[in-house]
C-alpha cells in the first residue's frame, strides 16, 4: 500500500498548479504598476516634495541592510531545512531550501493573495525528490507557526500600543485582519490534525458540485483519488515528526519568530537611519500591525496596499519626504531582493520538469 501510494505521488507532478507564464508577466506588471500608483498616491496624500532622500542614505546603513537580509534568506530557508533531515522527510539542503523560498516570494508576488507562492515552492521541493504531501505538510506547519505569530504579536503590539488611541478606520482594519487570520488559523489547524475528515468534506462538496455541473465529474473524481493517496504520505509524515523529533516543532516556532523580529528589524534600521528619534518599541509594533493588515491583501504582493498603509502608520513619525524614502529602500530589501533571486530559481524549473537527476520519490538521505 505505501509503495502503491509513493508511485502515485510521483506521477502527481505538482508544475501544473503553478501559474502559466503569461499570468506571471501580467502579475509581475500589475505589481509594478499598482506600486507606482501606491507611492504616487502616498505623495499627494502626504503632500511630499520631489526630495529624494535615497542617495542622501547612509551607506553604512546599507551595509547593515545586506547582512539582515542575508540573515533572512538563511532563516527563510532554516525553517524548512530543518524537517527535511533525512530521518522522516527526504533530506533537502539548506541551499535548496532557501531556493524554494525565493521561489515562494517570487509567484507571491505576482499572484493576487500571494496564491502563487506556496505551489512554486512545494514544486520545488518536489524536484528534490520530496512527495507532495510531505513537501505540502512542511508548507502548512510553518504556515501555521506564521499565522498563529501573527496572532500573538499584533495582540501584543496592541496592548504595548494602547488600542484606544488608534484612530477608529485603524482599529477596525486591524479587527478584520485579526479575524481573518484566526479563521485560517483554523483552517490550516484542522487541516494539520485532521486531514481525512478535511478531504471527506471536500469530497462531499466536489459531488455537489458535480451534480450541479456534471462536466466537473471526471475532473472531481480525479482530483479527490490523487489527494486520498496523499494522505497515508502526510498523516505517517506527521506521525514522525510529533513522535520522533518533536522538538522541530517549537524550534520552527522559533526560528518563525527570529525571521520577522528579523523583517521588523530591517524596517526600525531604515527608519532609524532617517529619523534618529524613532522610538523603537513603537515602530515595531506598527510593523507587526502592518503585516497583519497587508498578508493577505488581494493585489499582487500586497501592491498599493504596502505604500498607503506605511502612510497610515508611520505617518506621526516621519516626515513625508522620509517615509517615501523609508517604503521605497524597505519594499526593495524585503521584497523585490528576494522575488529578483527568485526569477532564475522559478525560470529553470519551469524549464527543465521534472524532478532533478539523482532524485526519487523515496529518496531518504544521512544529514550531513
Amino acid at each position: 500500500m505505501k509503495g502503491q501510494s509513493s508511485i502515485e505521488s510521483a506521477k502527481m507532478d505538482p508544475r501544473s498548479k503553478l501559474p502559466s507564464a503569461k499570468r506571471i508577466v501580467w502579475g509581475a506588471g500589475g505589481f509594478v504598476i499598482l506600486s507606482a500608483a501606491g507611492i504616487f498616491l502616498a505623495t499627494r496624500i502626504l503632500e511630499s516634495s520631489d526630495q529624494n532622500l535615497i542617495t542622501s542614505f547612509p551607506l553604512s546603513q546599507y551595509a547593515l541592510l545586506v547582512l539582515l537580509i542575508a540573515g533572512d534568506f538563511l532563516l527563510g530557508g532554516l525553517r524548512y531545512r530543518i524537517f527535511f533531515n533525512g530521518s522522516t522527510i527526504p533530506r533537502v539542503s539548506l541551499w535548496r531550501c532557501m531556493f524554494a523560498n525565493w521561489a515562494n516570494m517570487l509567484l507571491g508576488v505576482v499572484t493576487p493573495f500571494q496564491t502563487g507562492g506556496g505551489p512554486a515552492q512545494i514544486y520545488i521541493l518536489w524536484r528534490e525528490g520530496v512527495e507532495v504531501s510531505q513537501a505540502l505538510l512542511v508548507s502548512l506547519l510553518t504556515f501555521a507557526s506564521t499565522l498563529i505569530f501573527f496572532l500573538a504579536a499584533s495582540s501584543v503590539a496592541v496592548f504595548v500600543l494602547a488600542a484606544g488611541n488608534f484612530d477608529p478606520a485603524l482599529l477596525a482594519a486591524i479587527q478584520v485582519a485579526f479575524v481573518v487570520i484566526a479563521c485560517i488559523t483554523v483552517v490550516v489547524l484542522g487541516l494539520l490534525v485532521f486531514p481525512a475528515k478535511c478531504i471527506s468534506i471536500a469530497g462531499r462538496i466536489g459531488k455537489y458540485l458535480s451534480a450541479r455541473f456534471p462536466a466537473l465529474e471526471s475532473k472531481n473524481a480525479r482530483l479527490l483519488e490523487k489527494v486520498e493517496s496523499e494522505v497515508s504520505v502526510f498523516r505517517s509524515s506527521l506521525r514522525g515528526i510529533v513522535r520522533i523529533h518533536s522538538t522541530l516543532l517549537p524550534i520552527m516556532f522559533v526560528l518563525t519568530a527570529m525571521l520577522f523580529f528579523n523583517k521588523y528589524l530591517m524596517g526600525y534600521v531604515i527608519a532609524k537611519a532617517l529619523e534618529p528619534t524613532v522610538p523603537f518599541d513603537t515602530f515595531m509594533g506598527l510593523q507587526v500591525l502592518q503585516h497583519l493588515i497587508i498578508y493577505y491583501a488581494p493585489t499582487p504582493g500586497a501592491s498599493g496596499l504596502a505604500s498607503i498603509s506605511a502612510t497610515w502608520l508611520f505617518r506621526d513619525l516621519l516626515s513625508p519626504n522620509q517615509l517615501i524614502t523609508y517604503f521605497v529602500i524597505w519594499r526593495s530589501f524585503t521584497t523585490l531582493l528576494g522575488a529578483l533571486l527568485g526569477i532564475p530559481v522559478v525560470v529553470n524549473a519551469m524549464s527543465s520538469p521534472g524532478r532533478r537527476r539523482g532524485t526519487s520519490s523515496n529518496h531518504i538521505s544521512e544529514l550531513v
